[in-house]
């Protein structure tokens, strides 16, 4: 009598903790420089295109190449907004060779499938010609094997795994660690925490 047996490997599946950048929420450290949920976007040169579409990520010259980076690790990228009209077109490379060319007279939402999308080290964009460039939503995903909602490669940083829980304050300043991750703070010192200093009225407008 033969046996033969088959054995399944089951590859566990790594949740994921989305982020999308909405370029208003985030911090512009400079006119070349933005950053939000430990994510940096960076023109390498050039500057963001001053005026107009608040919230949103614009620049003008075809010379002018963006570069996406979580400083924590690796992420995938999913899905973006085009929100004008781009007949030169622009060009999405990554770090793992994905290369996507989008063009079009409308505005449109562009998704990233394969393998070439996930796990990068960098995303770089580049317009076709010189003609305004606005995106928006930057939809990304960085690994969270715990799903509450905290990037692994943060909670490694700070703690050394995966096990402190999001819903403690840490370090004892008031914040739980959520927050802390939220704010961009260091969820283990004390002094490191978000604080409103001041609010100001500066215009009858309400």
């Amino acid at each position: 009598v033969m046996l033969i047996v088959t054995c399944i490997w089951l590859v566990p599946q790594t949740e994921a903790a989305q982020v999308t950048l909405d370029f208003s929420s985030g911090t512009y450290v400079s006119s070349s420089f933005y950053g939000q949920d430990n994510f940096t976007v960076e023109l390498l040169n050039g500057s963001f295109y001053p005026t107009g579409y608040a919230g949103t990520l614009k620049w003008y010259y075809k010379t002018t190449t963006i570069r996406i980076q979580h400083h924590l690790g690796k992420f995938s990228l999913r899905q973006l907004d085009r929100v004008v009209p781009l007949w030169w077109g622009m060009v999405f490379t990554s770090s793992k060779g994905g290369s996507l060319f989008t063009a079009g007279a409308s505005t449109e939402k562009v998704v990233f499938s394969g393998p070439e999308w996930e796990d990068v080290e960098y995303i770089e964009i580049r317009s076709g010609g010189d003609i305004l460039v606005v995106l928006d939503n930057i939809v990304l995903d960085v690994a969270d094997s715990d799903a509450d909602g905290i990037p692994d490669a943060w909670e490694i940083q700070y703690f050394g795994s995966l096990s402190r829980s999001m819903e403690i304050d840490s370090d004892n300043d008031g914040q739980i660690n959520r927050l802390e991750y939220l704010a961009g703070t260091n969820p283990t010192y004390r002094a490191s925490r978000f604080e409103v200093g001041r609010v100001a009225k500066t215009t009858n407008d309400v």
